[in-house]
């Protein structure tokens, strides 16, 4: 029998297969104490995870993993059975290609950065928020009994989907809609979502695109004294809006087919293009304006407080 000759070709072929079969693993932190991702001394076996590998953070215990350089990674997986497991993205570009869990005991500080890549990555633990970008085809998801906090003055930049089903506290400000970018910031917040503003926290847009707040869980604002704008980015309400301390502004037009409550104090200013659908009810005690736009009204407008229209077209039984 003659032997079998192996093209180079073939032979090339089956080294990248090799090659593409050895890379992808399952990569465990193994440090029990805080560290840096980038350190293969932390991981078993001892290796960074990259490109097509699963990192796993699942060890309990109290401790912090911080990413600082550019990353990437097929899937993340956050949280051990007790303790609180923290990775924190403090700068780079940090890249999630598959679906991702940070689970109830895991927790996600982000300061500085960029979040991106196709994979979802949802939150049933905790999410600081104070700076950084979230970008990509991917959805960051709050899930039910998750929390998070969206604080200080650093620029948050929203170029993704964010859903939310679990509680949002915003207490900072520079929410930025397509930041630097012309890519479409979305806030869902889903039915038993809850998303508060207790201060002077904007939604704005930095680049043009169709950015839109989504409510059909419970939007509040709060904060004597505070103004919360939306400028730029459409509000859209199919369940229930409060105002029950300080003036929302709603500069860029939307739609309201649930329930907007204006408490005896606040203050509530629509602008822009907005559709009050039937069976949609804006009322309550506090001030109402109409600076501008047109709003058509086919709901149940009932307030009992004072409203100014001051320029705007405002149909009824439209």
């Amino acid at each position: 029998m003659k032997p079998r000759l192996w093209k180079p070709s073939a032979i090339l072929a089956l080294i990248f297969l090799s090659a593409s079969q050895t890379h992808a693993a399952d990569i465990v932190w193994a440090n029990a104490g805080n560290g840096n991702w980038s350190s293969a001394a932390n991981w078993m076996p001892n290796q960074v995870p990259g490109v097509g590998d699963n990192a796993f953070i699942t060890n309990s215990g109290n401790y912090t993993v911080t990413i600082s350089a550019d990353t990437s990674v097929n899937t993340v997986t956050v949280g051990g059975s007790s303790g609180t497991q923290t990775v924190a993205l403090s700068g780079g570009t940090f890249t999630v290609a598959g679906t991702s869990i940070i689970g109830p005991q895991g927790s996600v500080t982000f300061s500085a950065g960029t979040l991106t890549g196709g994979g979802d990555v949802t939150i049933t633990g905790i999410l600081n928020w104070s700076a950084g970008i979230m970008a990509g085809a991917g959805r960051t998801i709050l899930g039910s009994g998750g929390t998070a906090n969206f604080t200080g003055s650093g620029i948050k930049g929203l170029n993704r989907t964010l859903e939310n089903g679990g509680t949002i506290h915003y207490s900072g400000t520079v929410l930025a809609f397509g930041y630097t970018a012309i890519v479409a910031g979305i806030v869902n917040n889903l039915a038993g979502g809850v998303f508060n503003v207790t201060g002077e926290g904007d939604f704005n847009q930095s680049s043009a695109a169709a950015h839109a707040f989504n409510n059909s869980g419970t939007f509040n604002k709060t904060g004597a004294g505070t103004t919360t704008d939306f400028t730029a980015v459409a509000f859209n309400n199919s369940a229930t809006m409060n105002v029950n301390a300080g003036t929302l502004n709603l500069n860029s037009g939307g739609s309201n087919a649930g329930v907007m409550d204006v408490a005896v104090g606040t203050t509530l200013n629509f602008n822009g293009t907005f559709s009050h659908a039937a069976g949609g009810t804006v009322s309550g005690a506090g001030t109402i304006n109409f600076p501008g736009g047109t709003h058509n009204f086919a709901g149940q407008f009932a307030p009992t407080g004072q409203v100014n229209l001051n320029g705007a077209t405002v149909n009824f039984n439209a």
